[in-house]
């Protein structure tokens, strides 16, 4: 299930709902797989989202760590990265607006 096409149609779907559609993100990344049990997913610069394949098995899942990278990826693009794991006040503020926009719980963000 999680290949680079299924992580560019996921992107491409969240990108065009709120607040994704507002953040002027790149119509298009580069979307990587990986093995590695010991994260979901990461961002690198300047637009690749790799999503594990060791760790999501779900629809539901694929979704929430697409939409989690592109945090990171507006993040980037506003220069608001902070220290490693990038996970300051402004990754925050917008992961609780995806939540509230989409109807996800933050707790499982």
């Amino acid at each position: 299930m999680i290949t680079p096409t299924s992580i560019k149609h996921g992107y491409a779907f969240l990108r065009k709902l709120p607040p994704f559609k507002g953040w002027k993100l790149p119509a298009q990344i580069e979307a990587k797989v990986s093995n590695d049990i010991s994260e979901y997913g990461s961002f690198d610069e300047p637009d690749i989202i790799t999503l594990s394949k060791a760790r999501i098995w779900d629809v539901d899942a694929m979704l929430k760590t697409i939409a989690h990278e592109m945090v990171h990826l507006y993040q980037f693009r506003c220069k608001e990265e902070g220290e490693p794991p990038y996970h300051n006040t402004f990754f925050y503020e917008c992961a609780k607006e995806v939540c509230r926009e989409l109807g996800w719980k933050e707790e499982t963000f």
